[in-house]
């Protein structure tokens, strides 16, 4: 018997996904759509059928809604029954008599079926483009291939790029943005960046471009450098692992466009990705980087295991990143399914009312009751965004190298709040109390709660009336430190 959750509707069939009129969220139809990805990168390579089915059911029945993947990941790319994508290597000859594409429809079908929509890259920059397999002299004839192909399906959103700066081969991916959005106006694309940076740093004004991604992962804030191969400039910034600080800058940006972090820390990934003296991302940090995102104003979320975005299938032989888990055994590690929780969070409080809204949050410059700093944003040596002389949006000011080098800002101190007329949300990492002025809610009545966001589990703090202060302390809890607060205003 199928779950409720297969037996669920495609969203599609409400109208096709687009932007919202606010510019900043995104919907079918009428029915605002809250983004929770999975980034599934080699889906087409390294599973059979039944094992796609596996995985895909198990990210339906989770809650996920988007499935990040792409065709060819090396110019040589073949699936894991042999068959090439391509003939000698020539994205403007795909091996159109083999099994690869015949199988890659078949997922395709198959994530139809099953109501998810699909993100998907023709090939995958950082070495297809990069290396130099893809050109200006054969990337019409490939993209004419796959945009034929795969034009009819309705759960498709294209993507450009691929790990991979945009000033690589900018007339490539413009060229490729071009294309998708002349295949189908109506059809949703986007660019992946290098990590540490954004589409919008080279694409954002381009019609095709119909939302922002940028790649927070996978390094801490003292893993920052000014190597050749690192992501970002002076100019552009270092944020270090505030994933918030991205989302803020490009929400300044004009036109006005939804963002995502389509590529935070993954779970179970080494921290700093190369070095494996090094400890893992778990699960506490796909949830400090989902909600930081999130209630900084993004579109929704994409979660990412290690195992899983590489499919890792073979003990016997060395996974990237130090991956040490089966795939079939990482679909069902914590952070998989505590995602959906914050999906769950945002479409009962309708996040499409609300806005980022720090300036609600008071210094608390003493130390709170826990012993933590309790640093408020425009604090000196914070670089931080925001004011607290009145209820100001201000742009976040970007870390400086030196400033990220020597630890300065709130790190885990921090705390990202997001309301609306009617609620307010406010995420704790580290379980400091949380002062806030309600001083915009003071002819309403509120009652409060604190959400575990491993559980999801909703605990009432009691009323709460608006116009001046508030103060919260998240309950202690056995399985971690991090908290929501959430004020809903009372009918």
């Amino acid at each position: 018997m199928k779950s409720s959750t297969l037996q669920q509707k495609a969203p599609w069939e409400d109208g096709p996904l687009k932007v919202m009129d606010n510019g900043r969220d995104f919907c079918c139809g009428e029915k605002t759509f809250f983004w929770l990805g999975d980034t599934a990168w080699l889906l087409f390579h390294q599973l059979t059928l039944e094992e796609s089915y596996i995985y895909l059911r198990n990210r339906k029945e989770l809650g996920y809604n988007v499935i990040l993947a792409d065709f060819i990941h090396t110019a040589d790319q073949k699936n894991l029954a042999g068959d090439s994508a391509l003939t000698e290597g020539d994205p403007a000859r795909p091996d159109v008599e083999g099994g690869f594409w015949k199988h890659v429809d078949a997922v395709v079908k198959m994530a139809e079926d099953l109501g998810l929509f699909l993100g998907l890259l023709p090939v995958w920059g950082s070495s297809v483009v990069k290396g130099g397999a893809l050109h200006m002299g054969n990337v019409d004839a490939y993209m004419q291939f796959v945009l034929n192909r795969y034009h009819d399906y309705p759960h498709i959103i294209w993507i450009v790029g691929g790990d991979v700066r945009g000033d690589v081969a900018a007339p490539v991916f413009r060229r490729m943005g071009t294309l998708m959005k002349q295949d189908n106006p109506k059809r949703l694309v986007t660019y992946h960046p290098f990590g540490r940076t954004s589409s919008a740093l080279w694409f954002h004004e381009e019609e095709w471009l119909d939302f922002n991604l940028f790649q927070s992962g996978h390094r801490r804030y003292d893993q920052v450098s000014m190597q050749e191969w690192d992501d970002n400039t002076a100019k552009e910034g270092w944020f270090g692992e505030d994933n918030w600080r991205y989302v803020e800058r490009d929400r300044n940006r004009t036109p006005v466009k939804p963002i995502l972090d389509g590529e935070p820390s993954y779970e179970w990934i080494l921290q700093g990705l190369h070095d494996k003296t090094q400890p893992y991302w778990k699960a506490a940090d796909v949830r400090r980087y989902a909600y930081w995102s999130v209630f900084a104003g993004a579109a929704g979320h994409v979660y990412g295991h290690n195992s899983i975005m590489q499919f890792y299938r073979d003990l016997s032989k060395e996974g990237a990143f130090g991956a040490k888990y089966l795939w079939t055994d990482a679909i069902h590690h914590p952070g998989n399914s505590q995602m959906i929780h914050l999906k769950n969070l945002c479409e009962r409080v309708g996040f499409e009312k609300g806005r980022p809204a720090r300036e609600y949050l008071l210094d608390g410059k003493d130390k709170d009751a826990a012993g933590h700093r309790g640093a408020g944003a425009g604090e000196p040596g914070t670089n931080g965004a925001g004011t607290r002389n009145g209820l100001k949006d201000t742009a976040p000011v970007p870390m400086d190298f030196e400033s990220v080098k020597a630890g300065l800002g709130e790190k885990y101190d921090y705390i990202r709040v997001f309301a609306g007329d009617d609620l307010l949300l406010a995420y704790t990492v580290n379980g400091r109390t949380i002062r806030l002025s309600l001083a915009p809610y003071a002819a309403k009545k509120h009652a409060s709660y604190s959400m575990d966001p491993v559980t999801q589990m909703w605990t009432y703090a009691g009323p709460v009336a608006g116009g001046g202060e508030f103060t919260c302390t998240p309950p202690v809890r056995e399985d971690g430190e991090d908290a929501v607060l959430v004020l809903l205003a009372e009918v």
